[in-house]
């Protein structure tokens, strides 16, 4: 059209791409002067020397690319401690191999991800109250401390910390003032640790999905902003807190290096949040557990069973029994104790020997090997089952309960309980039991103490304004199983030497092994067997977006493999 410019000349297109790139236009300008040059010796060696100090340049500005896209993945959605949102969503692959396709080699991933660098923070030896929103979409407290000593270049252990009561209605009003008077705080302030403390509830407990994954993201979040000691991260906790600290040494050994348990039950995870669990599986996470020989709800004379049995199976139990309530007011003699067993089991990324068992391929990786198929066939003889059959002499009523001005409310009622039968309703405000008056939790706990099973439990109650009663007997005595079974599980039991890994399993359908390169020589044949035969023997390659993929799903910068061997066992 009369009036446009003519198009630019080949010529003119690199004249302007020349001007728009300062680097290339310094090239060219050092070039000219080279032209200059009368000796053709000299020439060469200038025109060398320009060559490489372009090549420095453009692999500089390469390599600042990738990092910038590596931290921009990696970074995203752990920005803000104080306020953060679980993400359900899966990780977008096409992305990852888009970051993963610009970094030159693994080594140069690992070493960027082992080294990140890290701000030091304005605020530390102080308790911060943030929350979290979970899975189900709802915005929970967390408490974090950060020691005093914390500096930034260093890494430092973590210390989880689980309440007891996760299944009430409501969670504590004052979380920073809970934290502050854990005994469990005292021992990450004398030790310069970081401390996490998730708060639960019915409906996010310790041992259900939303619970648990508020443990996991809120750790991820502190992981991601702050420089922690992967291979120290430890697990504590009392009462509910403990049985939690059970259920995960039981089904995430990879996530804490060893566990306290105490005053705890390490069935109520399983049976409550309807998980298989496996005592043999402690063998992989060290549990320091005490229980009292008054506790009026996990007694040693019930529990020492079940913690006895868990030994024999396997389990790396450290088993105190003392003398108490159930209450944590041996603090100040066990703690010392406590201390030492920590500090003596630090994370083992890589052992030598893995056996693990699995009822849920959620739950079926442990270190370097992963269940990830179970099959509904008969067990080998080897593989049998560590149960127990338990008493239940416990009296429970079957409600969430709830403060109130005076009594007890009710809140959730728990199907096919007493609660239930009887005809309790959420709202509902007990003020007696059995004539005796009822103005707080503590009253109707005592109340619980004077009977047992079977014995007639009538309840006085304000419905609104209205006064009434109702009438019921506790039931009877019940036999149950410590852990629930409610499919076939999978175990396996390997041993690597060298690159050989040797496989003894039952009723696993498919495996994978991730591959570590301090563990496996990668220039050489890794060659599985499985039962005596052989399944695997091939050489194993490094795989960028599997490395990036695996460290965004764990956040661990101590357990970074390069690969995984995918193995159909059918």
């Amino acid at each position: 059209m009369p009036g446009n410019p003519p198009p630019a000349q080949p010529c003119m297109r690199l004249q302007l791409s020349l001007c728009c790139n300062p680097t290339l236009m310094l090239f060219c300008a050092i070039l000219f002067r080279l032209n200059q040059e009368h000796s053709v010796r000299n020439k060469m060696k200038k025109l060398f020397a320009v060559v490489a100090l372009f090549t420095v340049i453009a692999t500089g500005t390469y390599a600042d690319e990738w990092r910038g896209r590596l931290n921009e993945l990696v970074g995203k959605g752990y920005e803000q401690v104080a306020s953060a949102t679980a993400r359900r969503m899966p990780l977008d692959t096409t992305i990852i191999g888009a970051v993963a396709s610009q970094i030159p080699d693994w080594q140069a991933l690992a070493r960027e991800l082992q080294n990140r660098s890290f701000s030091q923070p304005e605020k530390r030896g102080e308790l911060q109250l943030n929350h979290y929103t979970g899975i189900d979409g709802k915005s929970r407290p967390w408490v974090l401390y950060v020691p005093e000593t914390y500096w930034h270049k260093r890494s430092t252990p973590l210390l989880v910390i689980l309440h007891g009561g996760v299944s009430r209605a409501e969670i504590s009003e004052d979380p920073t003032g809970w934290a502050s008077e854990s005994a469990f705080l005292s021992l990450a302030r004398q030790n310069g640790w970081f401390a996490v403390f998730p708060f639960g509830q019915g409906g996010a407990t310790w041992w259900d999905e939303v619970g648990m994954s508020n443990i996991r993201g809120q750790l991820h979040l502190v992981k991601e902003n702050f420089n922690v000691d992967d291979d120290r991260v430890y697990l504590a906790g009392f009462s509910d807190g403990a049985s939690g600290g059970f259920l995960h040494a039981m089904l995430a050994p990879d996530n804490f290096a060893a566990v306290v348990a105490l005053n705890g039950h390490m069935g109520v995870g399983s049976l409550d949040g309807k998980l298989p669990t496996y005592v043999n599986n402690m063998a992989n996470t060290p549990v320091y557990a005490v229980t009292t020989d008054k506790d009026g709800l996990y007694p040693t004379a019930v529990m020492s069973r079940t913690i006895e049995m868990a030994i024999e199976a396997g389990a790396n139990v450290f088993y105190r029994q003392l003398a108490g309530t159930h209450s944590f007011d041996y603090d100040k003699t066990e703690l010392p104790v406590i201390n030492r067993f920590l500090d003596r089991n630090p994370r083992r990324v890589s052992p030598v020997q893995i056996s693990w068992e699995a009822g849920s391929t959620n739950f079926g990786r442990c270190r370097w090997l992963e269940i990830a198929k179970i099959l509904p066939v008969k067990a080998e003889p080897w593989h049998v089952d560590h149960n127990l059959e338990m008493v239940s002499d416990r009296i429970t009523i079957g409600f969430m309960p709830e403060t109130a001005s005076s009594g007890v409310r009710v809140g959730k009622v728990l199907d096919e309980t007493f609660a239930a039968k009887i005809g309790l309703v959420a709202d509902d405000v007990i003020i007696g039991v059995n004539q005796s008056k009822i103005e707080t939790l503590k009253d109707l706990d005592v109340a619980k103490e004077g009977v047992k099973r079977g014995d007639q439990f009538d309840l006085t109650l304000m419905r609104g304004a209205e006064k009434i009663e109702l009438k019921g007997r506790l039931p009877e005595v019940e036999l149950f199983n410590l852990f629930m079974r409610n499919a076939p599980s999978a175990k396996i039991i390997a041993r690597q030497i060298g690159n050989s890994v040797s496989i003894t399993g039952s009723r696993a359908g498919s495996l994978r092994l991730f591959i570590h390169p301090d563990q496996f020589n990668l220039a050489e044949n890794i060659v599985v067997t499985y039962n005596g035969t052989v399944v695997f023997n091939d050489i194993v390659k490094p795989d960028l977006s599997f490395m990036l993929e695996n460290y965004l799903l764990n956040r661990d910068r101590k357990m970074l493999p390069v690969a995984k061997i995918s193995i159909d066992l059918q």
